[in-house]
């Protein structure tokens, strides 16, 4: 869960927030059908934080990769490419 403190002073859960509308009068919609009205200041940190939790970190993508080169070693001693 990622919070971002609002200008306002409230924190919102960047995972839940489902649109953000730019313009003028910037806000946001989150997943629970609630929608707040944010400052473009806002905006920018809620959009860097969903970015943010979207990447991987290093020691996950390792893991990652690492699990998927498993899964094919196992696929070929299965297929008897490998002893």
């Amino acid at each position: 869960m990622t919070l971002v403190k609002l200008d306002s002073g409230d924190y919102i859960n960047a995972e839940a927030v489902e649109v953000i509308k730019g313009g003028d009068n910037p806000y946001i919609g989150l997943r629970s059908n609630n929608s707040y009205d944010i400052t473009p200041a806002d905006r920018d940190r809620i959009v860097e934080a969903m970015r943010g939790s979207e990447q991987m970190s290093a020691k996950e993508l390792v893991q990652a990769i690492f699990r998927g080169m498993q899964h094919e070693l196992n696929a070929q001693r299965r297929r008897g490419n490998i002893l």
